[in-house]
Formats: structure tokens, sequence, C-alpha cells
């Protein structure tokens, strides 16, 4: 944690690794789906720039889909200071992509698992 003169919160953006490092889906702390559909580098080095945009995925009429507007930090944070669950941790896995991933390939014959 770090003090930023206000009490302790988390490490300030900038100090944390780039988790978004382009357009596709991610998952946020929480498990929801984000798909990111531009990613605007910082227009100075040291500047705290929050040039990830896109949006959450809700249920909207009775399907998934990305709803809304939202930005995030290259570090995957929503908000500057603290850690929420809106934060992006990684790359979201489809859930084909992961079931595939875990089927034995049958040419391997040990039952090894399947990577694309």
């Amino acid at each position: 944690m770090t003090d930023h003169g206000l009490g302790n919160f988390a490490p300030a953006p900038n100090d944390l690794p780039d988790i978004v490092d382009g357009p596709g889906d991610y998952v946020t702390r929480d498990g929801r789906r984000v798909t990111i559909r531009e990613v605007k580098s910082p227009s100075a080095p040291d500047t705290t720039s929050f040039g990830a945009s896109g949006a959450i995925w809700k249920d909207y009429r009775g399907s998934e889909r990305p709803r809304g507007y939202g930005l995030w930090h290259a570090s995957g944070r929503s908000m500057p200071l603290e850690e929420r669950p809106s934060d992006i941790v990684g790359r979201w896995q489809h859930p084909a992509d992961v079931q595939d991933a875990a089927e034995p390939d049958p040419e391997e014959g040990c039952g090894a698992p399947r990577f694309r």
C-alpha cells in the first residue's frame, strides 16, 4: 500500500504492470467480462491516463452483451487510488476455449491437455 497523504491506498496505477495491451476481451476482479474497444497512449510518460475504453458485459433483453461506457488504466484499474470490483485483472477466457483446452487430445495418447 502507498500513502498518498490521504491515508493508505493500493499502489498508484503507474506503479503497476500493464494488463490492458490492446482491444479485446478482459475479465474484471469480480469475474465479469469487459470488451475494450480502444487503447490510447498517455500524452506524457509520467501522466496517469485512463486511455482504455470499453464496456462491461450485462444482460440486456435476454442476452449478454457489452453495455455502457467505461475507462480503465493500462494497469486495469478503473479508479486511480483504490482497487474496485470493476478493475481488469486479465484476459477473458472464452468458455469454449477453456473447455477445448481441458479435453484430452486422442493423438497424444496420454490424455495430455490440448492447448491452442
